[in-house]
């Protein structure tokens, strides 16, 4: 799931997007989060936006500023699990 947080108390309000999911990720893999903004790749997996975990919990934040704030209102990403491992 996805939550979008807007800080409107700023010259340049910016929202921010918290990533979570939990999921048991295959050992080798990282969770990534690939979608239609820049901060989340334009869905170009090598500049996806990696999540972290804690517990089964990945999670991740991804900021949008000025102009990319109003794209936001078509927002599309999907969760991906990649190999640590690179091509090789």
């Amino acid at each position: 799931r996805g939550q979008c947080v807007v800080n409107r108390g700023e010259a340049n309000p910016r929202r921010k997007f918290v990533f979570t999911l939990t999921a048991d990720v295959p050992f080798g893999f990282v969770a990534v989060v690939s979608g239609s903004l820049p901060c989340l790749g334009s869905w170009q997996l090598d500049r996806a936006l990696k999540l972290h975990a804690d517990n089964g919990v990945w999670r991740g934040t991804a900021v949008l500023s000025g102009n990319s704030a109003e794209t936001a209102q078509h927002l599309e990403y999907k969760y991906i699990f990649v190999s640590e491992i690179g091509p090789g």
